[in-house]
C-alpha cells in the first residue's frame, strides 16, 4: 500500500498506475525495476520505465516514467479515473449512497453501461449512464473536479438520478483494479446523490449560501457583451453590424427587455443602472425574438429544411450501410409563398397552457403552424409540443446573429420534426468504400474508392480483389484488416505486417525481424516482402483488434 507522504512539498508521482503486455492494470510497486517491468503507457502506449528500486522517500517516490523524451500528459488522475469507468462496465454494478428512505446500502445491478455518451435531453457528457429497468442512473467519479452547480443544476431540472462518487477516498495498493473494483461495488460511502428522484435528494454545495428564501450559488458564468439594443425609435441596432449611415452618437438606446435605458462602452451595451441589469439569459432570448420577428416582416422569409437523399440500393445493396449511405440536402420552404402571413411573438395557443416565443402561422388558422421555441444553459423549457416546434439553444451571441437574414436554417434544430427523403442513385451519395488488390505476387494494395467501383484493369495478374466497409481511422487500419483477412482466406502471400516477428524496435528507423539472426529472414522485410515465409507466426493481438473493432465489416469480391 502507497504511505502517505506528511511533507507538503512532496510531488505527487506523475503516474502510479500502467498496463502490461496483457492488456492488465499494474500498480508500479508490484513490477520489476526499470525496462524489465513490461508496462506501458495507456493514454499513448509507449514503453514504460519503473523507478522503485529505491526505497520511497520524501523527495522521490515510486513511479512509472516514459522510456524515450515524450510529450504524453497522462498523469495518475486521468488514469484513475479512466480504470473506474472500465471496472463501472464491465461490473455493471454499484453500491448506492443513503437516500434517506432505504435504512440500508443498496447494490443496483444494470443491464448495460454506456461510458462518456451524450445525453440528448441535457447536452451533457457524464461518465457513465447506467441502464437498468428502463430506467436510468448517472455516475460522475469525481477525482479533481466536482460536478459543478451549474451542471447539478441541469441534472436537477432534467430529474436525472445522478450520484458520484468520490475517488479521492479510495487507498490504491498493488491491486489496483480490484482495490478499485471492491471501492465501487461493495462500498456505500463517500459517494452523494447529485439528484434522487424517489426522495427529491440533492447535493448540497459548500459554495452557497443562503439570503433570505433564496438559494445563491458562487458559480462563475462567463458574461455576455450585449450588442442589441432598440434605439428611441424602436430601431433594432446591432453594434457588431452598423450600417454605416446610421450615426450610433445621435440616438438614446433601450434594453429589450426591461426597456430601460443603456449606454454604449467598449462598443457593447450596458445598463445605466447596474443594480438592474437583466439576466444573459432573458437577453438571449429576446434577442433571438426580436431579431426572428423583425426578419419576417422585412424580408421574404423562408426556412431551409434538411432533406434527406438516400441511395435507391439501400434495401439489396451488400454493402449498404444506413449511417453513410445518404446525404443531406437543403430545401427552402418560404413561408409567405406558402401563406404564412403571420409571425407572432409570445404566442399562447388557445385552449393550452403553452407559450411560445415565436409562431409562424396563416390569417385566423393554425392549421399547419410552425412554433419557435428557445433556451439556454439557465432557462430550459418543457419540450412537450401542441404545434410543430423547432428547439433552437442559444449559449452565445453567435448563435443569435445566426438568425439574421432572410432564411433559417433549421438543420441542426429540428426536434422529433420528421425530415423528408428521397431516392437517389448511388453516383449521386458518393459514398466511398474501400477496395483490396491481393496480387499473385503476394503484395497487397488498399485504398478507397465509389461504391460503384469495378474490377481492375491486368486481371491476370490479381489473385483476388474485393470491396469491404468499416469506420477505419487510417488507411494503414484498412490495410492491416484486408491482411488479416486475406490470411483468413488462406491466401498465399506476404503477411510480415501481421508477423509477431516484425518490430520497430529502439534504434532502428525501419521494422526488423526480430528473427532474421535465428531464421535468415530478411532483416527488413517490409523492403522486399518475402512469399510465405515460414518464420511468420500470427500476432493474435491484431486478430483480437480485428475482432473487438471490425466484427460486422461486409465484403463483396468484384
Amino acid at each position: 500500500m502507497i504511505k502517505t507522504m506528511k511533507n507538503k512539498n512532496v510531488r505527487k508521482p506523475n503516474l502510479t498506475l500502467a498496463m502490461d503486455e496483457e492488456g492488465e492494470w499494474k500498480h508500479v510497486n508490484e513490477v520489476k525495476t526499470g525496462k524489465d517491468c513490461n508496462c506501458f503507457c495507456p493514454q499513448c502506449g509507449a514503453k514504460l520505465i519503473a523507478i522503485n528500486s529505491k526505497p520511497e522517500s520524501e523527495s522521490k517516490a515510486h513511479h512509472f516514467a516514459h522510456e524515450r523524451g515524450s510529450d504524453c500528459k497522462t498523469s495518475e488522475e486521468s488514469m484513475l479515473h479512466k480504470l473506474a469507468k472500465e471496472v463501472l462496465s464491465e461490473e455493471k454494478k454499484i453500491m448506492l449512497p443513503i437516500n434517506g428512505v432505504d435504512r440500508e446500502p443498496v447494490q443496483l445491478e444494470f443491464e448495460s453501461v454506456g461510458v462518456e455518451q451524450r445525453d440528448e435531453q441535457t447536452e451533457l457528457i457524464p461518465d457513465c449512464i447506467c441502464f437498468y429497468e428502463g430506467k436510468k442512473l448517472w455516475v460522475e467519479f469525481k477525482r479533481t473536479h466536482e460536478v459543478d452547480t451549474k451542471k447539478a443544476d441541469k441534472i436537477r431540472e432534467a430529474k436525472i438520478d445522478c450520484i458520484e462518487i468520490d475517488l479521492n477516498a479510495c487507498v490504491i495498493n498493488n491491486a489496483p483494479k480490484e482495490t478499485l473494483r471492491e471501492f465501487i461495488v461493495q462500498n456505500s460511502s463517500n459517494r452523494v446523490w447529485v439528484y434522487n428522484s424517489k426522495t427529491q435528494q440533492t447535493k448540497v454545495f459548500k459554495t452557497r449560501i443562503m439570503s433570505g428564501e433564496h438559494e445563491y450559488s458562487e458559480h462563475k458564468y462567463n458574461l455576455i457583451d450585449r450588442h442589441i439594443a432598440y434605439d428611441e425609435e424602436k430601431y433594432l441596432v446591432n453594434l457588431r453590424d452598423i450600417n454605416t449611415n446610421y450615426d450610433v452618437t445621435s440616438h438614446r438606446y433601450y434594453c429589450i427587455h426591461c426597456n430601460k435605458e443603456l449606454r454604449i462602452i467598449n462598443n457593447h451595451f450596458e445598463h445605466i443602472d447596474e443594480n438592474n441589469k437583466c439576466a444573459d439569459d432573458i437577453y438571449l432570448i429576446e434577442a433571438a425574438r426580436e431579431i426572428i420577428h423583425n426578419s419576417f416582416y422585412k424580408t421574404e422569409y423562408a426556412l431551409e429544411i434538411p432533406q434527406k437523399q438516400e441511395c435507391e440500393r439501400i434495401d439489396s445493396c451488400v454493402m449498404a450501410d444506413r449511417e453513410r449511405c445518404y446525404k443531406t440536402m437543403p430545401k427552402i420552404f418560404n413561408l409567405k409563398g406558402r401563406g404564412y402571413t403571420i409571425c407572432e411573438k409570445l404566442f399562447k395557443v388557445p385552449g393550452y397552457d403553452v407559450v411560445y416565443d415565436i409562431v409562424f402561422k396563416k390569417v385566423d388558422s393554425l392549421k399547419d403552424a410552425i412554433a419557435v421555441r428557445f433556451s439556454t444553459e439557465d432557462c430550459e423549457r418543457d419540450s412537450e409540443s401542441i404545434l410543430h416546434q423547432i428547439n433552437i439553444h442559444l449559449s452565445s451571441e453567435d448563435d443569435i446573429m445566426r438568425l439574421y437574414g432572410k432564411t433559417l436554417n433549421i438543420g441542426s434544430y429540428l426536434d422529433g420534426m420528421k425530415i423528408s427523403s428521397t431516392r437517389v442513385a448511388p453516383e449521386v451519395i458518393k459514398t466511398n468504400v474501400y477496395k483490396c488488390t491481393f496480387y499473385n505476387s503476394g503484395k497487397l494494395y488498399v485504398e478507397q474508392v465509389p461504391c460503384t467501383a469495378g474490377p481492375s484493369e491486368k486481371r491476370a495478374s490479381i489473385m483476388k480483389e474485393f470491396l469491404f466497409n468499416g469506420d477505419f481511422h487510417t488507411i494503414d487500419d484498412a490495410r492491416q484488416f484486408s491482411l488479416l483477412s486475406c490470411y483468413e482466406k488462406k491466401l498465399e502471400g506476404c503477411y510480415c505486417r501481421i508477423c509477431y516477428y516484425l518490430k520497430q524496435n529502439q534504434g532502428y528507423s525501419k521494422p526488423i525481424c526480430t528473427r532474421y539472426n535465428t531464421k535468415g529472414t530478411p532483416k527488413y522485410p517490409l523492403e522486399s516482402e518475402p512469399f510465405n515465409c515460414l518464420a511468420f507466426g500470427l500476432d493474435r493481438n491484431k486478430v483480437e483488434w480485428k475482432r473487438n473493432n471490425f466484427g460486422e465489416v461486409r465484403f463483396l469480391e468484384i
